[in-house]
């Protein structure tokens, strides 16, 4: 988690430096590394403890599981939220004329 905690802070430093105003929210690469960042940085503490925990504690135990598992949910919606973000207009110009109806939402 420490390997994967370093880049994901610091490309969120890299988007904080953009000086040029855009929405963040609407930016896939914001929501993949927020999610990224919630998941490992609040399970890392408790896999770290989670030995000294389980030997004796099972309630504790099973507690911890159940934060991990609401990380990875946040883990997931912030990828499904990446996901649905609109496309960049340059990637659009780019698409083939076929696939455009889909991204404007338009039927066929």
């Amino acid at each position: 988690a420490i390997v994967i905690l370093i880049p994901v802070f610091y490309s969120l430093v890299e988007i904080a430096r953009i000086d040029i105003p855009y929405k963040r929210q609407e930016d896939p690469k914001f929501w993949i590394t927020f999610g990224a960042l919630i998941y490992f940085g609040c399970t890392l503490p408790l896999f770290l403890f989670i030995q000294s925990t389980a030997n004796g504690y099972t309630t504790i135990s099973l507690q911890l599981y159940f934060i991990n598992n609401i990380c990875y949910s946040v883990l997931f919606l912030s990828i499904a939220k990446a996901y649905l973000c609109p496309l960049p207009k340059p990637i659009q110009d780019q698409m083939p004329r076929m696939y455009k109806p889909f991204v404007e939402g338009k039927k066929c």
